[in-house]
Protein backbone atom coordinates (compact mmCIF):
# COMPACT_ATOMS: atom_id res chain seq x y z
CA UNK A 1 0.00 0.00 0.00
CA UNK A 2 1.61 3.24 -0.94
CA UNK A 3 2.14 5.73 2.23
CA UNK A 4 -0.18 8.95 1.75
CA UNK A 5 0.66 12.34 3.65
CA UNK A 6 -0.10 15.50 3.46
CA UNK A 7 2.34 18.03 2.65
CA UNK A 8 0.63 20.77 4.36
CA UNK A 9 0.02 18.62 7.62
CA UNK A 10 4.06 18.09 7.95
CA UNK A 11 4.29 22.34 6.70
CA UNK A 12 1.68 22.90 10.08
CA UNK A 13 3.75 20.86 11.97
CA UNK A 14 7.03 22.61 11.27
CA UNK A 15 5.46 25.73 12.24
CA UNK A 16 3.85 24.21 15.39
CA UNK A 17 7.82 23.33 16.22
CA UNK A 18 8.48 27.24 15.58
CA UNK A 19 5.22 28.35 17.89
CA UNK A 20 6.83 26.27 20.44
CA UNK A 21 10.50 27.58 20.42
CA UNK A 22 8.92 31.12 20.75
CA UNK A 23 6.61 30.27 23.67
CA UNK A 24 8.78 28.07 25.26
CA UNK A 25 10.93 30.71 25.37
CA UNK A 26 8.36 33.60 26.44
CA UNK A 27 6.68 31.44 29.27
CA UNK A 28 9.17 28.74 30.08
CA UNK A 29 12.33 27.97 31.71
CA UNK A 30 15.90 27.03 30.86
CA UNK A 31 14.90 23.96 32.31
CA UNK A 32 11.26 23.58 31.41
CA UNK A 33 9.66 24.56 28.62
CA UNK A 34 6.30 24.06 30.45
CA UNK A 35 7.01 25.76 33.46
CA UNK A 36 3.88 28.17 32.95
CA UNK A 37 1.74 25.28 32.61
CA UNK A 38 3.41 23.41 35.64
CA UNK A 39 2.68 26.69 38.04
CA UNK A 40 -1.09 27.22 36.39
CA UNK A 41 -2.12 23.65 37.63
CA UNK A 42 -0.62 24.98 41.13
CA UNK A 43 -1.44 21.32 42.35
CA UNK A 44 -4.72 21.94 42.04
CA UNK A 45 -5.64 19.08 38.76
CA UNK A 46 -2.97 17.16 37.17
CA UNK A 47 -0.03 19.54 35.54
CA UNK A 48 -1.44 17.54 31.99
CA UNK A 49 -4.84 18.38 32.58
CA UNK A 50 -4.03 22.02 32.75
CA UNK A 51 -2.69 21.63 29.59
CA UNK A 52 -6.21 20.30 28.26
CA UNK A 53 -7.96 23.29 30.21
CA UNK A 54 -5.67 25.70 28.05
CA UNK A 55 -6.45 23.19 24.77
CA UNK A 56 -10.49 23.96 25.83
CA UNK A 57 -9.31 27.83 25.89
CA UNK A 58 -8.16 28.05 22.98
CA UNK A 59 -10.87 26.22 21.06
CA UNK A 60 -13.36 28.93 22.48
CA UNK A 61 -11.09 31.41 21.20
CA UNK A 62 -11.30 29.80 17.67
CA UNK A 63 -15.06 29.77 17.51
CA UNK A 64 -15.61 32.79 18.76
CA UNK A 65 -12.84 34.23 16.49
CA UNK A 66 -14.57 32.60 13.56
CA UNK A 67 -18.00 33.92 14.16
CA UNK A 68 -16.18 37.14 13.71
CA UNK A 69 -15.67 39.53 11.11
CA UNK A 70 -13.13 38.24 8.23
CA UNK A 71 -10.30 40.69 9.46
CA UNK A 72 -10.22 37.86 12.47
CA UNK A 73 -8.54 34.99 10.25
CA UNK A 74 -5.36 35.16 11.57
CA UNK A 75 -7.13 34.82 15.58
CA UNK A 76 -8.24 31.77 14.67
CA UNK A 77 -5.27 30.13 12.80
CA UNK A 78 -3.72 31.42 16.23
CA UNK A 79 -6.14 30.10 18.52
CA UNK A 80 -5.97 26.67 15.96
CA UNK A 81 -2.41 26.42 16.39
CA UNK A 82 -2.72 27.01 19.96
CA UNK A 83 -5.33 24.01 20.43
CA UNK A 84 -2.63 21.83 17.90
CA UNK A 85 0.26 22.67 20.84
CA UNK A 86 -1.71 22.18 23.92
CA UNK A 87 -2.92 19.08 21.93
CA UNK A 88 0.60 17.64 22.02
CA UNK A 89 2.16 19.51 25.28
CA UNK A 90 -0.84 17.28 27.48
CA UNK A 91 0.42 14.39 25.46
CA UNK A 92 4.01 15.24 26.72
CA UNK A 93 2.85 15.77 30.42
CA UNK A 94 0.47 12.86 30.39
CA UNK A 95 3.30 10.09 29.15
CA UNK A 96 5.74 12.22 32.00
CA UNK A 97 2.69 11.41 34.43
CA UNK A 98 1.77 7.60 33.37
CA UNK A 99 4.86 6.09 30.69
CA UNK A 100 6.95 3.62 32.31
CA UNK A 101 10.70 4.50 31.84
CA UNK A 102 11.30 2.99 28.12
CA UNK A 103 7.98 2.21 27.09
CA UNK A 104 7.64 4.05 23.49
CA UNK A 105 4.07 4.94 22.51
CA UNK A 106 3.24 3.99 18.59
CA UNK A 107 0.34 5.56 17.18
CA UNK A 108 -2.09 3.21 18.14
CA UNK A 109 -1.97 5.06 21.50
CA UNK A 110 -1.51 1.66 23.06
CA UNK A 111 2.54 1.66 25.08
CA UNK A 112 4.20 -0.96 23.74
CA UNK A 113 1.73 -2.52 21.08
CA UNK A 114 3.07 -2.60 17.54
CA UNK A 115 1.69 -0.03 15.15
CA UNK A 116 -1.59 -1.74 13.74
CA UNK A 117 -1.71 -2.11 9.89
CA UNK A 118 -4.57 -3.48 7.50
Amino acid sequence: MPETTSPKFHQILSELGDLHRLKSSEHGTPDDPFAAIREEAGGRIPIWMAAIERMGQCTYEAVRDAEGAETRRASVIAALNDVASFAIIARILYEEEFQPPGVEHTWSGLPGQPAQTS
